[in-house]
């Protein structure tokens, strides 16, 4: 690493006799290879026993070829006495095998071309053979040169081989400080691909400008001085980096320098670790809260401290060579000695008491006394010994252990109790007088009522506890800690005091959850908050409060389990007696003759069951909207006149929402919520009823009336009563229907029925929605201009003409609008096209009424001819309105003599009916009615036409009513 302005000096001795006295080694270890069989083979031989080496004689030269190919020829000399293309083959085939094996050719020839192509190999010499008579010697000597030079040769491959594998960095550098030598490793070493990236650079490229100064100022002079120098330097990758060497560099002769180069950034680097971590070992040890102690076991003094050690020893300096026997103890000090001669000859122990049972108590700088654990190991460290001692406190640890003796003793009696309320005095009792909690609240989760329900108490309880001892969902903190599964912890809780004169106190709370069962409850006021030692133990103790509970609930639930299989047993009673009253009903129903008859052996039935109190069945008065009760047993007449039974009252009785929605109900324990219960709920419960049941009486989609069961049952009427009962009243709807075709067919007579229909939007029900009023059709009659006059009241009288024209005229299909003289007004609308009126008034169907009311919907009813069956009249009605809901039912009274309705439409043609209703509805027989012309006008016929018309049809009632011979039989 010098520049030409280095100076030389003399190489020095390069060990040249120890490599001397390898090579006498080597060639005396050497064989010598003679093949062929030319003269002077025998005068080889006998010289070669006065030489260091070994000839072995080979007559041909594919058995000397084997001893190449063994590894045993260091030497081959080929004794040919003129060369031949033999010599020349057997010397490629050693050259193939063994390339720096010496060759010697010994021949007399020597102006051969063959010889020269030979020779012209590396390591093949020419040795010429003497003349007769002369000795051979220059053979003797070229074999111990070849000898010497093949092991030196050897010799300097394995130091080259050496250099280029070492793992440190080896350069050569020629007087101008340039490389002309460099090893992988050191190209590595300062970050270069290779040796390449070095050679013609001087050693300048890895150092920073003050390395280069100080080299050349200070250590190449030493070099010159002493040939030698060796340090640390700090190097430069070719990226720039630095990092830690250790160099050495050698002087040689005229300037050259060879260099050595070892990489130690990593040494340097476990070093830095070695210090963080003994820093941190530092601080480890500092931190820890208990005191450490290393002592020397041989004379009992400190090596090592942490800083709550000199806090015991109140003292802000190092303890190293105080006596362990100074430690601040509350026994005498012999006794100290004893303890820690004990220990530490034995070179570990844990002890927290003395020998004579009294608990080893430390005095802290704070005159306090705490009872201790001393806990030491021997430790080895560089072949010293050392005892590492730990003090620690335990006193927290000992009341720990206490606690826990106090809480299995209570576990062990939790677990012998049975009962829900038996656990919950344990756990309050407990809580206060063994584990010494100030107050202690469990609280049990009720389901049902989706609340904490406080199951017991014991002490002062928290302020909300005292004026509501239950929890619900109101982010309190009871319900917090159920809800998350969490402990909550709250401090400066306020407690107030029980009888006696204790006032309120503040105190802290803890709050665990017990799973599903609810919460535990605990305070404290000895003015500390609860430490990870207190929540343990009361999770502990929530833990064995819990399993207490479960183990309780389900004693309780194997109980609930046995009352269940009891009540079972007599439900499945109550559903054999049930069924077999189902039977009884059926068997009546079938040879009922009357309504009056299925009623009574329905209701009569129904109350033979024990926990049937009474039964009755009322229909449904449309026109009156109410439930009019038909038949009853077991249910006074009294009771069933007081209750209201209004179909649209705020709170409807049971009945009248069935009647409603078409759908059976049931209510239970109908006492619940008494105070806001609608009267007829109250006036039940007075009579004794504790639930109820109610089930339409239908046959296919034909209403009959409701069916009620009361019960003096709390819970009678499950689904499965429910089913039985709905059965019952399917029963009772198809006897019923029977019935009434039966009636109609034997009297000839006709059923009329009524018909409730929604969501069939028409001209009257948008009039009826904007007036509020219902609209009765009187009269709907087809004009010869395509549109239709229909005559309809209002339910309303305060409704004024004027009201009602514009509420009909802001429909389009409204053309024209008149009012009708009398007392009701009656008004005309003229509809363009059909509408709800001409529907149901069409098809054959004879409508008594219809009504257009103000929700929306229609009420009308039809009188059923006597051959048609009632299911099959319903199913076309809802036929002829597919997209509508309708519900139907027998109307509350029927006829089984031939209508007025019949009589007139087999007297009087269609037309003949139509303008004679039309004249009667508009006051033409009447003073001060509409005159014919005008009724003529408004039917789209001449004034001529309509008195014919008039005339006509008077004469054909006159001949019903009067002739001698009346179309219809008339009946007292």
């Amino acid at each position: 690493m010098k520049n030409s302005a280095s100076t030389s000096r003399d190489s020095p001795s390069v060990h040249s006799d120890t490599v001397h006295s390898a090579t006498i080694d080597s060639i005396s270890e050497s064989t010598v290879v003679l093949v062929g069989e030319s003269e002077g083979g025998g005068w080889l031989a006998s010289a070669a026993e006065n030489q260091l080496w070994d000839l072995v004689r080979h007559d041909s030269y594919d058995e000397a070829l084997d001893a190449v190919r063994a590894g045993e020829v260091d030497c081959i000399v080929d004794n040919s006495s003129v060369p031949a293309s033999s010599s020349a083959d057997f010397l490629a085939d050693v050259r193939s095998i063994d390339r720096p094996v010496p060759f010697l050719l010994w021949t007399a020839d020597s102006d051969t071309e063959l010889l020269r192509d030979i020779l012209s190999e590396p390591h093949t010499t020419f040795v010429p053979k003497a003349t007769e008579g002369a000795s051979d010697g220059v053979l003797l000597n070229q074999i111990n040169e070849e000898l010497r030079k093949h092991y030196l040769q050897y010799i300097a491959d394995v130091q080259v081989d050496a250099i280029e594998n070492a793992k440190d960095g080896i350069a050569i550098l020629n007087p101008d400080g340039e490389y002309v030598y460099v090893n992988q490793a050191h190209a590595e070493i300062y970050g270069f691909t290779g040796p390449n990236d070095f050679l013609g650079e001087t050693w300048q490229l890895c150092y920073r400008p003050q390395e280069v100064n100080w080299l050349e100022q200070e250590v190449f002079p030493q070099v010159d001085d002493e040939g030698e120098w060796a340090g640390e330097l700090t190097a430069r990758r070719e990226d720039g980096t630095l990092f830690s060497t250790e160099v050495s560099l050698t002087g040689l002769a005229e300037g050259w320098l060879i260099c050595v180069v070892r990489d130690v950034s990593s040494r340097y680097e476990y070093q830095r670790e070695l210090e963080t971590e003994r820093e941190r070992f530092s601080k480890l040890l500092n931190a820890a809260p208990d005191p450490i102690l290393v002592v020397d076991p041989a004379d009992r003094t400190i090596v090592e401290s942490n800083m709550a050690a000199r806090d015991i020893y109140q003292t802000p300096f190092q303890l190293e060579g105080t006596s362990i026997y100074e430690l601040p103890l509350e026994k005498d000090r012999d006794r100290a000695e004893e303890l820690f001669s004990h220990i530490y000859d034995r070179g570990e122990g844990s002890h927290q008491e003395y020998f004579d049972g009294e608990p080893i108590i430390l005095k802290t700088a704070q005159g306090e006394t705490v009872p201790v654990s001393i806990n030491s190991k021997l430790v080895r460290i560089d072949d010293s010994d050392f005892i590492h001692t730990i003090i620690r406190p335990i006193g927290e640890q000992l009341e720990y252990e206490d606690s826990l003796k106090t809480l299995n003793s209570v576990v062990t009696d939790l677990l012998e109790r049975d009962g829900v309320s038996d656990v919950a005095q344990v756990v309050v009792e407990s809580a206060v007088e063994e584990l010494g909690y100030t107050s202690c609240g469990l609280f049990e989760f009720d389901s049902d009522a989706v609340r904490l329900q406080l199951l017991g108490s014991s002490g002062p309880m928290p302020e909300g506890v005292v004026t509501e001892p239950t929890f619900g969902a109101d982010g309190s903190n009871a319900w917090e800690a159920y809800r998350d599964g969490q402990i909550k912890i709250y401090n400066g809780v306020t407690l107030s005091g029980e009888g006696g004169g204790m006032g309120d106190r503040v105190g802290s709370e803890i709050i665990v959850p017990l799973g599903d069962e609810g919460v535990l409850l605990l305070s404290d006021c000895t003015g500390s908050e609860f430490d990870p030692v207190d929540i343990e133990i009361a999770e502990l103790f929530a833990t064995a409060v819990e399993s207490a509970l479960s183990r309780a609930e389900k004693v309780r639930s194997v109980r609930e389990k046995h009352k269940q299989l009891r009540n079972e047993r007599k439900h499945l009673d109550y559903v054999n007696d049930l069924n077999e009253q189902l039977r009884a009903v059926h068997h009546a129903l079938v040879s009922a003759d009357s309504r009056s008859e299925v009623y009574a052996s329905v209701v009569d039935s129904l109350t033979e069951i024990d926990d049937f109190l009474g039964a009755w069945i009322g229909y449904t008065d449309r026109k009156r909207e109410e439930i009019v009760p038909m038949e009853s047993s077991g249910v006074p007449d009294w009771y069933l006149d007081e209750m209201d039974f209004d179909l649209y009252s705020n709170q409807p009785h049971i009945s009248a929402q069935v009647s409603t929605s078409g759908m059976p109900d049931a209510i239970s324990n109908i006492a619940s919520g008494l105070k806001n219960a609608p009267a007829w709920r109250k006036e039940s419960v007075d009579y004794g009823v504790r639930s109820v049941a109610a089930v339409p009486i239908t046959y296919d989609g034909v209403g009959f009336g409701v069916l009620v069961v009361e019960s003096p049952l709390s819970s009678r009427f499950d689904a499965q009563t429910v089913d039985v009962l709905s059965e019952i009243g399917l029963l009772t709807g198809f006897a019923l229907n029977s019935i009434s075709q039966q009636h109609s067919l034997m009297n000839e007579g006709t059923t009329e029925m009524e018909f409730d229909m929604r969501g069939e939007t028409g001209v009257l029900s948008l009039i009826a929605q904007r007036l509020g009023a219902s609209l009765l059709v009187h009269n709907v009659v087809p004009t010869a201009e395509g549109s239709y006059l229909i005559h309809c009241g209002v339910s309303d009288s305060a409704i004024s003409v004027s009201e009602f024209a514009e509420a009909a005229s802001s429909h389009e299909r409204v053309t024209d609008i008149d009012e009708i003289y009398g007392d009701p007004i009656l008004f005309e609308v003229t509809v363009d096209g059909e509408s709800i009126p001409t529907k149901i008034g069409g098809h054959g169907m004879n409508a008594r009424e219809l009504i257009a009311k103000p929700d929306g919907s229609y009420r009308f009813k039809h009188t059923v001819p006597p051959e048609l069956p009632q299911t099959r009249f319903v199913e076309e009605v809802k036929d002829f309105f597919p997209n509508a809901k309708i519900d139907c039912h027998e109307a509350n009274s029927s006829t089984y003599t031939v209508p007025w309705n019949t009589i007139l439409g087999d007297t009087l043609t269609k037309i003949e009916l139509d303008t004679l209703r039309t004249a009667y509805v508009r006051g033409y027989f009447l003073t001060g009615g509409d005159s014919g012309t005008e009724i003529a006008e408004s039917l789209g016929i001449s004034q001529s036409g309509f008195s014919k018309r008039v005339r006509r049809s008077q004469e054909k009632l006159n001949k019903v009513l009067w002739g001698d011979s009346p179309r219809i039989p008339y009946k007292e």
